[in-house]
């Protein structure tokens, strides 16, 4: 079984890239970022990204660790990790800082305003998880759901069978 790649897609990066047209496969590109965001934020990207089962979890996406730890096993992320003293300077940093932006919280686009998780594939074999406005885009559901659906395109069946996604996603269909 090979290995998923993935990269968490932080709500104020989904933003500034809708707005400013940033390709889905730049967003892979930490070289191509630095050259449009400044080095705090790609720092916030690359913290996202170094735990996205904490950063799901803080931000109500995941519903217990378990679960999303079991969907991103078979994970791993793209974005490369800050060294260890710089991950050490965001020690304290909530995870709220790290997909909503260093100036904004969960409510920042209003009080009312709902997200969703998405998933797209970021360029041939890599998965875009991004925090959208729940009218944004369609699709949607839970963590097993989201990278199930776009998980089915990239692998052949037999593999997806045997992925830790695959087995959350049936273990939740058979809850409900």
């Amino acid at each position: 079984m090979r290995r998923i790649k993935i990269a968490l897609i932080p709500r104020w990066l989904d933003r500034v890239a809708k707005e400013t047209g940033i390709a889905e496969t730049d967003l892979l590109d930490l070289e191509k970022l630095s050259c449009i965001l400044s080095r705090r934020d790609v720092e916030l990207y690359q913290m996202a990204n170094f735990d996205i089962a904490d950063c799901l979890i803080a931000t109500g996406f995941g519903t217990d660790r378990q679960s999303v730890s079991a969907c991103l096993f078979d994970c791993w992320s793209v974005i490369p990790a800050l060294d260890l003293e710089k991950r050490a300077a965001y020690a304290n940093v909530p995870a709220e800082t790290f997909i909503y932006g260093a100036t904004a919280t969960r409510h920042g686009e209003g009080e009312d305003t709902k997200y969703r998780l998405c998933a797209s594939i970021g360029d041939q074999d890599t998965l875009l998880l991004r925090i959208a406005l729940a009218d944004d885009e369609t699709g949607g559901g839970t963590l097993a759901t989201v990278l199930a659906e776009q998980l089915h395109a990239l692998l052949d069946f037999k593999e997806f069978a045997s992925t830790s996604v695959f087995k959350q996603y049936v273990k939740e269909i058979q809850i409900n």
